[in-house]
C-alpha cells in the first residue's frame, strides 16, 4: 500500500484530499499543527509521496506566523528528506502571489518554492508547484481567506454582503477539480521541477459571482437555472453551507 504524507491534513485542501485519498485505498499519513517534529519525521521516512499544503494564509497573520509555517516548515521537510537521502516525489501548493510577492504571504511561499526548487536539483526528486488561484468549495471557512465562503455564509445566515468593486476580475478553482489535479499526479510518474496551474479554472469578475450566489440563495433548492459548469459548484458550495 503506498504511504501518502498530506501536510496541513486538518485544512481546507488538505482535509478534502486526505477523504479521497482514503476512499482510493492510500495509507495517508497525517501532519496538523499540533504534530510533533518526531511525528514529521517518522512520517517522512515512511512516505513515498508527499502532498506538502500546511501553511500559512490567513492576510491577518504576522510576518513571524508566515516565515515559521510557510518557509521555516518547508525547511524542515527539504533538510530532513535529504539528510535522510531520499529522494520522495512532493506536491507543493503554492499562490499565484509567489510570482510577484508583495507581502509575506508571497515572499515567504515564493521562498518554500526556492527551497524545493534546491531539493529537485539535489536529489533528482520529482516536484510539483502548483500556483494555486483563489479556491473554493465545500469546507471553506467563511471570515477566513475566502470572498465566496464569506459570501455565502453572510447570505444563508441574512447577513449584510459587502462588494468593494464588481468589476474586479477574480481567477477560481473549485477544490474537487484540484483534488482530480492531485489524484492524476500519482499514477503519472512526474519528473523534475515542475510548475503547474490547476487544470480547471474559472476566470469572472466579483459583480458576477455575487450574482449568481444571490440567484442561487433567491431560488435553491430550485436547480432550473444551473447551466454552467462554475454556477453548478458554487451550488454544491452553497447547499454545504445550509447543512451547518
Amino acid at each position: 500500500m503506498t504511504n501518502i504524507l498530506v501536510t496541513g491534513a486538518a485544512g481546507f485542501i488538505g482535509s478534502a484530499l486526505v477523504s479521497v485519498l482514503s476512499s482510493n485505498g492510500y495509507n495517508v499519513l497525517s501532519f496538523v499543527r499540533s504534530s510533533t517534529a518526531a511525528e514529521l519525521d517518522d512520517c517522512l521516512q515512511k512516505a513515498d509521496f508527499i502532498f506538502h499544503l500546511a501553511g500559512e494564509v490567513r492576510p491577518d497573520s504576522s510576518e513571524e506566523s508566515f516565515i515559521e509555517s510557510n518557509t521555516g516548515l518547508t525547511a524542515l521537510i527539504v533538510n530532513r528528506l535529504m539528510e535522510l537521502n531520499l529522494s520522495t516525489p512532493v506536491v507543493f501548493s503554492s499562490t499565484v502571489h509567489a510570482i510577484q510577492p508583495k507581502n509575506a504571504y508571497g515572499q515567504t511561499k515564493r521562498q518554500s518554492e526556492e527551497l524545493l526548487e534546491h531539493y529537485a536539483r539535489s536529489t533528482n526528486a520529482p516536484v510539483i508547484i502548483f500556483r494555486l488561484p483563489h479556491m473554493f468549495g465545500e469546507g471553506c471557512k467563511p471570515n477566513y481567506n475566502s470572498v465566496i465562503s464569506t459570501w455565502i455564509y453572510n447570505l444563508v445566515h441574512d447577513l449584510d454582503v459587502v462588494i468593494y468593486d464588481r468589476k474586479v476580475m477574480m481567477n477560481y478553482c473549485y477544490i474537487g477539480d484540484f483534488i482530480q489535479d492531485c489524484l492524476a499526479l500519482l499514477s503519472s510518474k512526474p519528473t523534475g521541477c515542475q510548475f503547474l496551474a490547476p487544470s480547471v479554472v474559472f476566470p469572472i469578475s466579483l459583480g458576477d459571482v455575487f450574482d449568481l450566489l444571490h440567484k442561487i440563495h433567491i431560488e435553491a433548492p430550485d436547480r432550473g437555472g444551473i447551466s454552467d459548469a462554475f454556477s453548478e459548484r458554487l451550488f454544491s458550495t452553497y447547499l454545504s453551507y445550509q447543512k451547518d
